[in-house]
């Protein structure tokens, strides 16, 4: 059975939505309620308890007209603190719904799944607490916001770096910054260096990192799973190799980035023995359904992360991660938690002296995140806010100071339109296809936005079909249904198959 991962199918900075997550895609820049101060920020012990049915406050000035139902409100549009990412005063507000309905979602004059976020601006490197120390990757875009975070952990003249940056964009300058802030605080050299996911913007300066500071450097990280690099393996068998790589091995095409509406240049879309790459048809043999020109899009990024794997593999002093295990510094002690859901080999680094939490990219510092596995991402939410985290240090944006306030209405936003998404599937006996959920609930989203939502509400009834809420069913020719039961992981394939329908547990007996 063949399955491929998010690392496998995005390749660039990891907050891309290049397989059309509809949270990554929207990015907006919100409004700040007047009056906000950062002192407010301090969580209140009686408020901790949520009741059922509260939700998420909108902006005042949010226009009711537009859709009720925003699949994508950012956890933090709430009266926001441009320094640190902070809550306002009134957490009561932030976690209720007034009556009038109106939307819980965008600051007015922004629209849905729009691209580019604009997040409050970091310095190169900041000291955000005693033991940890943020310096920027500088490698801006719409989707990485302001740039990685690297963090320096620790109180001792070698400490621990989570996180590496890009291998080209900012690495020059990430370089820079980091050796001004480590002579600045008195660091000599890196006892170890983490890394969060083998996403490129996360792992990629590591080389240069090894350059500079050892070769012997211990580099910390979850093994990838042994799926990984399918695509690697299936185009080797398929004999494709020469038509997507030239002969030095290096791939015909590199694109500046992935997303949908890039188009392969002529000269790099030569013949393939396949008929259906050919027809511009989904390739039948790849696990993630791409067609000719996707697949030579995503190539060059396979190649790169599959390059790296057998580097960490076989030439650097690799420390294989397992959940639990403990990496201790001068000043710090770390436990390393696996915490899948953006990635399958996503970890996150609890930092014990100060109870707070590395969040990588399953929970980001301004607006949110691409989600592989929506049912792992939510169990992962789970688990961190059981936790209590006291602080959050993501991948991408500033410091979160109220940790589980952040986490609680994530959890609150999500599972709001999953009940939105039940509610149509118990509203219908007979077995309903996304498309029909996406135009119950999406009433008001613009058509060419249309696609973004239905993979929406298609990660969503995955969800309930791994945990038992629904089953899923082919409908045949003949209008019979034939339960479809998928042997590799198809959590990350970029469509489903044609006639898919799903139904409701509750009304299993009706079959």
């Amino acid at each position: 059975a063949f399955a491929l991962s998010l690392a496998e199918m995005s390749f660039a900075p990891c907050c891309y939505a290049c397989d059309g997550d509809v949270d990554a895609f929207d990015g907006r820049v919100f409004c700040r309620a007047p009056g906000a101060r950062a002192e407010d920020a301090v969580r209140q012990p009686g408020l901790r308890r949520r009741a059922p049915g509260l939700t998420c406050v909108p902006c005042s000035d949010s226009d009711p007209g537009d859709d009720v139902g925003d699949t994508n409100p950012d956890p933090q549009k709430y009266r926001f603190e441009v320094a640190k990412g902070r809550q306002g005063s009134q957490r009561e507000d932030q976690l209720t719904r007034p009556a009038t309905g109106a939307r819980d979602v965008v600051a007015k004059g922004m629209k849905r799944f729009e691209i580019g976020k604009v997040a409050p601006a970091q310095p190169a490197w900041e000291k955000l607490s005693a033991n940890v120390i943020c310096v920027l990757a500088f490698n801006p875009s719409s989707f990485t916001l302001n740039g990685t975070c690297c963090y320096l952990v620790g109180t001792g003249k070698r400490r621990v770096l989570i996180d590496t940056g890009e291998e080209e964009l900012g690495h020059k300058k990430f370089m820079e910054a980091l050796d001004q802030c480590m002579q600045a605080n008195g660091i000599e050299g890196l006892e170890e260096i983490l890394i969060t996911h083998m996403h490129h913007d996360h792992y990629g300066g590591l080389v240069g990192l090894l350059e500079r500071y050892g070769m012997d450097t211990p580099v910390g990280k979850l093994p990838n799973p042994d799926h990984y690099f399918t695509t690697i393996q299936l185009v080797r068998e398929r004999g494709l190799l020469p038509y997507l790589e030239l002969e030095d091995g290096t791939p015909r095409y590199k694109p500046e980035i992935v997303v949908r509406d890039v188009h392969v240049p002529a000269e790099c879309m030569v013949e393939w023995p396949d008929d259906e790459a050919e027809a511009g048809k989904p390739l039948s043999w790849d696990p993630a359904q791409r067609t000719k020109q996707e697949l030579i899009r995503d190539y060059w990024f396979v190649k790169r992360s599959w390059l790296f794997n057998r580097q960490l593999e076989t030439e650097f002093n690799f420390h294989a991660l397992e959940h639990g295990d403990v990496i201790a510094t001068e000043g710090a002690t770390l436990v390393a938690y696996h915490t899948p859901g953006h990635a399958m080999d996503h970890c996150s680094y609890w930092l014990q002296e100060e109870k707070s939490l590395f969040s990588g990219d399953h929970v980001l510092g301004w607006g949110t995140t691409f989600i592989a596995d929506l049912y792992d991402y939510m169990s992962t939410l789970q688990f961190m806010i059981a936790m209590r985290p006291v602080h959050l240090y993501p991948g991408h944006g500033p410091m979160i100071a109220d940790g589980v306030g952040l986490l609680e209405r994530y959890i609150v936003h999500r599972k709001e339109r999953e009940d939105q998404v039940e509610d149509v599937l118990l509203q219908r006996p007979d077995p309903v296809s996304a498309v029909d959920i996406v135009d119950t609930i999406y009433t008001n989203t613009p058509k060419e936005r249309l696609w973004m939502a239905q993979e929406n509400v298609q990660k969503i009834l995955r969800k309930f079909v791994k945990a038992g809420v629904a089953l899923s069913f082919m409908r045949q020719e003949d209008g019979t249904l034939e339960r479809f039961s998928c042997s590799r992981n198809w959590l990350h394939t970029r469509r489903l198959p044609p006639g898919l329908v799903w139904l409701h547990r509750f009304h299993f007996s009706r079959l």
